[in-house]
């Protein structure tokens, strides 16, 4: 079966703590994962909006693609999670990548 994903249109998430969604497509607005966690149980998109990780962490467990958009690094972590290959494409630069 296939998920179909959550659309996040100019919403913001910042501070501390720890967020979960299952696929998650950004197509515009904001998002700022200042410190804490932001879980991706499924593929993570980014489509037209911006993401920075400030000191944070993405846990992505599915695909992760940048068709259009900005995503900064920061000095946060972006960590791949899932138990099978995991896509990952989009032409993005991360401070801090692990792959488990």
């Amino acid at each position: 079966m296939i998920e179909t994903p959550k659309v996040v249109t100019r919403r913001k998430l910042l501070g501390a703590g720890a967020l979960g969604a299952g696929s998650v497509l950004l197509s515009a607005g904001n998002l700022n994962v200042v410190s804490g966690t932001m879980t991706v149980g499924g593929a993570f998109a980014l489509a037209g909006a911006t993401i920075d990780l400030g000191s944070g962490t993405l846990d992505v467990k599915g695909a992760f693609t940048r068709s259009s958009g900005t995503f900064t690094a920061g000095t946060g972590t972006t960590v791949f999670s899932g138990t099978t290959a995991q896509p990952i494409g989009g032409g993005v630069t991360h401070y801090n990548l692990v792959i488990r």
